[in-house]
Formats: structure tokens, C-alpha cells, sequence
């Protein structure tokens, strides 16, 4: 690690993956801060930006996931391995962002304005807008699918969508058109309520990851430095004053003090899991696992949401079997200019928002149900030669995807032990309460439906009825309780875990944050990922940890001000903890002009 003066430094970012890259980023760009991200992965590889690839599961693919198994569960996932089910996260610089769809989906507006009608203030629609179009460069102003006021360019973040479609995606809105859904429009708009190719993150047909967003614009800047293959094991503590981080890499341990603070942005798994290891949680479990408590914090861990949903299979009759879509020329067009099939996620780009029966926000645009596809994708061929069958006789499968929401059913993160190589024990509750199973089965009925449009019957669309486990066979067919059945053995988690830091307002005792992000009875010490978030957002979660990340940089710029690089005082921030003042701006500017860096 060098000297003991090189070993302090003005912050730590403690994840390399969404919220880091853009926190570290964004902090780099004062030139009076000096700031180290630690990243427990390496590097991100080529093969990651290729889109058709981001479901492989391939050796090389699992390198880069931590692949998180929750605890075996009475109501849900009965139908997986041991009744596990699993949550990839990305452990690689650019973290999910590198290995999940690039949906770039922001939820809606209700979403932001409820938190700041729970006492979160600065946190309505209104506020966080601003930061969403902040990071944003959209290639596709003034076309039909964008809602210009809603949307930005200049950003760090590319956002269009993809340039391939395969034509089923076109007939499914056709049929969602013959629903009565708006089609081929802006769901991140004024409107959430429609069907629509997504926009994603995606630059020249290539994933753009926020690593390539963030980091690799910063890269040559002499005050931020990432290392990579960094687990960090603890946040170091002083009393109530986070000091810096200890971290292991090479086969040792090594510590990095801070002078400021350290940033947490390790993902909704991990930051709950290194706040418990610090001594930062529930005093009860921290005492049965052995660790000294540092700041009894109820809410750590708890409040863990995540969305929930179910795959329904098809088939289309008219595709049979049809050509592989991967195949050499395809190849070699996707590497010439980024084009054609591999430059696209097939069926997954597509997606839909509505109203399930039981919605009680058609008035406001509130819908309670999105819709997923999977299939006609470009990732799998065993020859790549033209002319391929895209699978092995029959109809060709895709599946249509309803997902919840607003999931109800809350789980947790906790210790296994003291041991911070130990994974965390992941507790989902998938499916407890009732209303997240309803919602499912009347999402199956809404695919249904949508199958059954002359869009789709055209082309030979099918229900493909699975295998039934264990006691669904018993239970009519295509009744409501043989679907519950069928939910609770197939269950699929999807892949925006939040909740379990989250933010609330003074008063709160689940609040682990206050709303500048700061951990409650600890100084120097922040989270900026999807920890905070209090509530699921209704959509894809990669752009509201985005937008958080892009507060927090903000916040902790206004609360360590710049003598002579801004002058203003930080609005709103902490008085009488070291943070904000003019007399702490001085030192800091002292300390940090002292430095040899």
C-alpha cells in the first residue's frame, strides 16, 4: 500500500458497480478530492458488452457473479434445487450493470412522490428528475418513443435503444395495441401505462456498463484511484466515526484511512452485510454473532424488496423451426458495426406496463403489473453456420413474463457469523402475503389474453402448459389453483434487491439513513445504493441507483465545500458533526494542500 501517508485518503468508495462507478466519478471531478474505489472484482471483460450474451451461463459469465442463494422457503421456489432460489449480482467493475438486460427504465413518478410524502424531503418526482436526465445522454431526441421533456443529452450515460428487433417483438405490441395499451411510445414519460422497445444502456451496439460510462472518462485523473480484486472485510471504526476501511487482496489484509468519509455502495446484499460486520445493526443479532456493537441500528438488513415473477411459456407455430440468429455473419456484422442480432437482447428489450384487477391506480397511472419476454435471442449456436435450426423441431419458445410491482412480502439480510467471508443469510419471504400470489396469477391471465389477440393467433401462438411438480398435477389445468401451484414451485426472483438500508425521516427507528444519506449514529459514513431506496421502484431498478448515487455525490460536495472552487454553503446539511462547516472546509483545504499526492 506504499507509505503511511499514501495510506489517507479524502474517501473511500467501497463497490465498483453501479453506484460506485458514478459516485467515484463524480467525486473525482473536484480536484481537491482525493478518493480510492475498491472494487472485490476485477476487470470487465470484452465479451461482457456483447447484449445477445447476457443470459449465458457459461464458466467465464459465473466469474463474474457472486450468485447469492437465499434460505430454502415454505411458500416459494419449492420447484428449484434444494428449494434454493438464487440472486445473481455482478462482482466485476461495472457490477450488474455488466452482466443484467440494460433496461433502462426509471419508474414512476408516484414512486419518488411517496417517499417524499413520508417524510423524506428532497426525494418527490420533482427533485430526483433533475439527477435521472443529469447522467443521461439520449441518442434518440425527437423520435416518437421519446418524451423529450423527460430526458437529457451531454451525460455520462448513453441511452437508445438497441438496432435489432426481431419482428415477433413488433407483433407483440400489435396485440397489445389490440388491448387497447399505447404502443411504441415513452413509458419513462408522462405516461407509464403501454407497451414499448425499451431504451437501454448501449453505446454503438455495445453494453454500456457504468463502469464504461463513469470510470473510463475518469480514468486519467491523478486523484482517483480503483483497485480492483479489493474484498473489503470491515469498515474501521473510532468511537462513532467510521476511520476508514480494511480490505483484503493478494492473500492479506490492508487498511485505508479516510479523512472524510466512507461511501458504501456495495449493492442492496452486500453494504446491510458490511454494515453488520462494523458493528452497525440490530444489537441483539450482532451480540449473538460475537461483533461489538457500534451504533444499535434497528433497521439494518430488514425492509430487503425485491420484485417477483413468473415465467409462461409459448410457441409460435409460424417460426418453425427457423433460422439461429447467431450465426457467422451475424457475428461478423456485429463486430464490423455493431449491428444486427448479437447487438440486441431479442424478446427481453421489450416490455409493458398495466393494470391487474385488483390496481387501485388507473386514476393516477399507477400500474401494478409489468410484463417481460424472453426468446428469439442470439446467444446460443452450435455451428454458426447460416441456416442453423434456432432450436430442435417444433414451434419456436418464448415466454411472457408478468411481474409485481409493489411486492408486499419482506425480507432480510443477516450474519452467518463473524467470519466476513461467510455469505450472508438471505431471507426473501417470497410470496407471504397473499396479495403478491394474486397479483401473479391475474398477470398470468393478462399473457393469456395478449396471446390470444389476432396479432399473435396469426402467427400460431400457443399456451404451452409445463410439467407439473409434485402436487399441481393433481389440480385442474389452467385453473387458478393449479397456476398458485405452479408460481410457488417456478418461483423467479428478479434482480432489483433494495430496501435494506433505506432512508426515512428523524423519528423513524427502521430508518438506517437520514435523507442526505448518512448512516444515523455514525459520522463519516454514507450509502449511496440501492440500500437506501425505501421502496421498490415500479420498474427496473439500474437508473433510480443511478440517480441516487448521482445525490450522493452531490450531497457530499456541498458538505465538504471547495475554498475557491464553490464558496456556497451546503444547503441542508448537518450542523454540529464535522460536516459543513467553514472552519472544517479550511482544515480539510490544509490537510489536503499538505498532502504529496
Amino acid at each position: 500500500m506504499g507509505d503511511k501517508k499514501k495510506e489517507e485518503v479524502d474517501f473511500v468508495v467501497v463497490g465498483g458497480g453501479t453506484a460506485g462507478a458514478v459516485v467515484a466519478a463524480r467525486l473525482s471531478e473536484r480536484p481537491d478530492f482525493n478518493v480510492v474505489l475498491l472494487e472485490a472484482g476485477g476487470c470487465e471483460p470484452a465479451f461482457a458488452q456483447v447484449p445477445s450474451f447476457y443470459i449465458s451461463d457459461g464458466d467465464v459469465r459465473r466469474l463474474l457473479d457472486w450468485d447469492f442463494k437465499l434460505e430454502p422457503q415454505a411458500e416459494a421456489c419449492l420447484g428449484h434445487e434444494d428449494g434454493v432460489c438464487h440472486w445473481p449480482r455482478g462482482k466485476v467493475l461495472g457490477g450488474t450493470s455488466t452482466i443484467n438486460g440494460m433496461m433502462y427504465m426509471r419508474g414512476n413518478r408516484w414512486d419518488y412522490d411517496r417517499w417524499e410524502a413520508e417524510g423524506l424531503a428532497g426525494w418527490g418526482w420533482r427533485h430526483v428528475l433533475p439527477y435521472f436526465k443529469k447522467s443521461e445522454d439520449n441518442a434518440e431526441l425527437g423520435q416518437k418513443h421519446v418524451d423529450d421533456e423527460y430526458h437529457s443529452r451531454g451525460g455520462y450515460l448513453t441511452v437508445q435503444r438497441f438496432p435489432d428487433q426481431p419482428p415477433l417483438a413488433w407483433d407483440i405490441l400489435a396485440g397489445a395495441a389490440e388491448l387497447g395499451f399505447r404502443t411504441n411510445v415513452d413509458l419513462n414519460g408522462r405516461n407509464q401505462t403501454g407497451f414499448t422497445v425499451a431504451q437501454a444502456n448501449v453505446r454503438d451496439g455495445r453494453r454500456l456498463s457504468l463502469s464504461r460510462a463513469f470510470l473510463h472518462p475518469a480514468r486519467d485523473r491523478p486523484n482517483l484511484r480503483v483497485i480492483t480484486n479489493a474484498m473489503v472485510v470491515r469498515v474501521s471504526m473510532d468511537g462513532d466515526r467510521a476511520r476508514g476501511v480494511v480490505f483484503h487482496r493478494d492473500g492479506a489484509l490492508h487498511k485505508l484511512r479516510v479523512r472524510r468519509e466512507v461511501v458504501l455502495a456495495a449493492g442492496a446484499i452486500q453494504t446491510p452485510h458490511l454494515l453488520l460486520l462494523s458493528g452497525v445493526g440490530p444489537r441483539r443479532h450482532l451480540e449473538d454473532v460475537g461483533v461489538r456493537v457500534v451504533a444499535d441500528c434497528p433497521g439494518v438488513g430488514g425492509n430487503l424488496q425485491n420484485h417477483i415473477s413468473f415465467s409462461v411459456d409459448f410457441a409460435v407455430e409460424s417460426i418453425t423451426p427457423g433460422s439461429n440468429r447467431l450465426d457467422m455473419p451475424a457475428f461478423e456484422q456485429f463486430l464490423s458495426n455493431g449491428t444486427g442480432a448479437m447487438a440486441s437482447t431479442g424478446l427481453s428489450q421489450l416490455t409493458g406496463f398495466v393494470h391487474s384487477r385488483f390496481s387501485d391506480g388507473v386514476a393516477s397511472g399507477l400500474p401494478d403489473l409489468q410484463v417481460f419476454f424472453e426468446g428469439c435471442i442470439a446467444n446460443c449456436s452450435i455451428t454458426g453456420l447460416p441456416g442453423e435450426p434456432s432450436h430442435q423441431g417444433g414451434p419456436m419458445p418464448f415466454r411472457m413474463i408478468p411481474v409485481v410491482l409493489r411486492p408486499k412480502s419482506r425480507g432480510e439480510v443477516r450474519l452467518r457469523s463473524r467470519d466476513p467471508t461467510a455469505p450472508p443469510k438471505l431471507t426473501a419471504n417470497y410470496l407471504q402475503d397473499r396479495y403478491d400470489v394474486d397479483l401473479l396469477i391475474d398477470g398470468v391471465r393478462f399473457v393469456q389474453r395478449l396471446a390470444n389477440t389476432s396479432a399473435l393467433r396469426q402467427h400460431g401462438v400457443a399456451l404451452v402448459m409445463p410439467e407439473t411438480p409434485g402436487g399441481c398435477s393433481e389440480l385442474e389445468p389452467d385453473s387458478d389453483a393449479y397456476w398458485e401451484c405452479l408460481i410457488r414451485h417456478r418461483t423467479n426472483p428478479e434482480n432489483h434487491q433494495c430496501g435494506s438500508a433505506r432512508m426515512g425521516p428523524d423519528g423513524d427507528p427502521g430508518a438506517v439513513l437520514d435523507a442526505r444519506l448518512q448512516v444515523r449514529g455514525v459520522r463519516g459514513l454514507r450509502v449511496a445504493d440501492a440500500a437506501a431506496i425505501p421502496h421498490v421502484v415500479s420498474a427496473n431498478l439500474n437508473a433510480a441507483v443511478v440517480m441516487v448515487a448521482e445525490r450522493a455525490a452531490d450531497f457530499i460536495k456541498q458538505d465538504y465545500p471547495a475554498w475557491g472552487l464553490d464558496r456556497r454553503r451546503p444547503t441542508g446539511s448537518p450542523t454540529g458533526r464535522g460536516r459543513g462547516s467553514l472552519l472544517d472546509s479550511l482544515l480539510s483545504l490544509a490537510r489536503s494542500t499538505g498532502d504529496s499526492r
